[in-house]
């Protein structure tokens, strides 16, 4: 799966996204069994529950997937993925500096939970999940 920036992960929008590859993939490639989608994606990353509410669109977006274990693949971080989604800032494949985090916008629960988490000296990670077809 593929998530493009700036749609919706309301359930609806999700379910409506997930119907329409079904879709797809039974007109284009009936002889190509399908049996699961899959994601990797710092979205799948289980800290978000720590600071989002369950309710939230990226939770329960998350909730959605059965996640693979975490492997050393999985370990490399994910802080400069997110900054350029979230923030909207180049990507960065060391750490943020600590000025940087104080520099940045804390407007959305998602912008405070990426600072708070890295000022606490974790880091997020991509997770790979998958959803029954």
């Amino acid at each position: 799966m593929h998530i493009p920036s700036g749609v919706s992960l309301s359930p609806e929008s999700c379910d409506e996204s997930l119907d329409l590859a079904r879709t797809f993939f039974v007109h284009h490639f009936p002889d190509e069994p399908v049996s699961h989608f899959t994601c990797h994606s710092w979205l799948l990353d289980p800290q978000l529950t720590e600071y989002l509410p369950e309710q939230s669109n990226i939770v329960r977006f998350l909730h959605r997937f059965d996640l693979e274990p975490l492997t050393s693949h999985d370990q490399s971080h994910a802080d400069g993925d997110m900054l350029e989604y979230i923030f909207g800032q180049p990507s960065r494949s060391g750490p943020v500096a600590a000025n940087q985090l104080a520099d940045l916008p804390q407007a959305t629960s998602l912008q405070r939970a990426y600072v708070a988490h890295l000022q606490s000296g974790r880091n997020w990670h991509a997770r790979t999940g998958w959803i029954a077809y």
